[in-house]
């Protein structure tokens, strides 16, 4: 419902604190040099929850049941959070201006309450995420020990 809710509020092209609209000098995101592109309102519209909603509707496995199948499950989930995550975190450090995700056509001043509360925001979200994969890495390639895995999860 969230994800939904998010989805057909199309807030990145609504409010002026959030957008960077390609019309009004906004900035795109370009894949395979000029012939691919997608503007970062796009990103921060469809992204997290497409994302989101792909999280919630493929489940996940244990690690012990896994096979082939099952596999494409996790691989699924794993990506489908990615995408919800670092769509998020990318397109508010764009709209934030954080190097080297400047905007051309900044929507919030540097230094005003605003600015200060939603990098803040952004920190509380980006530290705990790094982290997580981080642990995750190191998961992957050792076996760690369980409350480092219920760390991660807490984080995550």
């Amino acid at each position: 419902m969230a994800a939904l809710s998010i989805l057909l509020s199309w807030y990145p092209y609504k409010l002026r604190n959030a957008n960077c609209i390609p019309l009004e000098g906004g900035c795109y995101i370009y894949c395979c040099g000029k012939c691919c592109s997608m503007s970062w309102a796009a990103v921060r519209q469809f992204c997290p929850p497409v994302g989101l909603m792909l999280v919630a509707c493929v489940p996940s496995v244990k690690e012990d049941e896994w096979s082939a199948d099952k596999l494409v499950l996790v691989v699924v989930h794993c990506f489908s959070a990615l995408l919800m995550f670092c769509a998020f975190l990318l397109a508010e450090a764009h709209a934030l201006s954080l190097a080297p995700f400047k905007c051309r056509v900044p929507s919030i001043a540097a230094g005003c309450l605003e600015y200060k509360l939603r990098y803040g925001t952004w920190l509380l979200a980006a530290v705990p995420y790094v982290v997580f994969a981080f642990i995750a890495v190191v998961d992957f390639f050792t076996e760690l020990h369980p409350y480092v895995k219920i760390t991660s999860f807490v984080l995550e």
